[in-house]
């Protein structure tokens, strides 16, 4: 009874490097479960919690974005953790089969009203009181200064571009030490999952006229990335 009794404090008393290695193995909701059993991992895990965040974006998730938010304002120290962000749509939903109607914005969950009243900035105050959840994901990469990767679904270029002029703006005229420079960004897609004209029927090209303008001024920070 006592040797079985005796395991999980063998396990608890490995080195935090060895849980690292371990953590990095498992998916974020086998970690979440872990971590929830023992608060002695909760440091240990932390790195491997935020290594990779992959957002649905086929619906956009408010209130998950919102806690990502929350997390790294008052904890700017987890934002080194995070390398690589993707936030897609796991279905394209536009143009839809048989329909010609004009661009949608994607179903949203949550009250953006209540929550986004926790959240103030300087910077487009507008979108962000009214819970624009493209506003909010661009302010949250500013301060991922450990990026590696970063994967947007094709709805970020059209919703107002934010993320794009947020990147603009950081690499060519925010001050030192405000916003990440990106320094270590090789790899992005930025609307890259855009539904193909090709795929279309070739009779019905009046369909992409309900494709919504984009501002040009968000593409040209990214041509700035190492």
């Amino acid at each position: 009874m006592e040797e079985t009794l005796s395991t999980p404090n063998a396990l608890g008393n490995l080195p935090q490097d060895c849980w690292v290695q371990i953590l990095d193995l498992l998916s974020p909701s086998d970690i979440a479960s872990i971590v929830a059993t023992s608060r002695d991992l909760q440091i240990s895990s932390q790195r491997s919690l935020y290594h990779r965040i992959d957002i649905d974006w086929t619906r956009p998730p408010l209130k998950r974005v919102l806690t990502l938010f929350r997390d790294i304002y008052k904890r700017p120290d987890l934002a080194i953790y995070i390398h690589h962000v993707s936030m897609i749509s796991s279905k394209l939903v536009y143009p839809e089969v048989g329909r010609e109607d004009e661009w949608a914005l994607p179903q949203i969950d949550g009250d953006w009203n209540q929550l986004s009243s926790l959240f103030q900035d300087e910077e487009w105050i507008h979108a962000l009181e009214h819970g624009d959840p493209y506003a909010f994901v661009a302010i949250l990469i500013s301060q991922l200064h450990n990026l590696r990767s970063l994967q947007l679904d094709y709805s970020f270029v059209w919703e107002t571009g934010f993320s794009g002029l947020m990147i603009k703006h950081a690499r060519l005229s925010a001050s030192e030490n405000t916003l990440s420079r990106f320094s270590q960004l090789p790899i992005v897609e930025y609307g890259m999952n855009v539904p193909d004209p090709g795929s279309l029927n070739k009779t019905r090209w009046k369909l992409m006229d309900a494709f919504p303008v984009c501002d040009p001024d968000q593409f040209e920070g990214w041509f700035y990335l190492p």
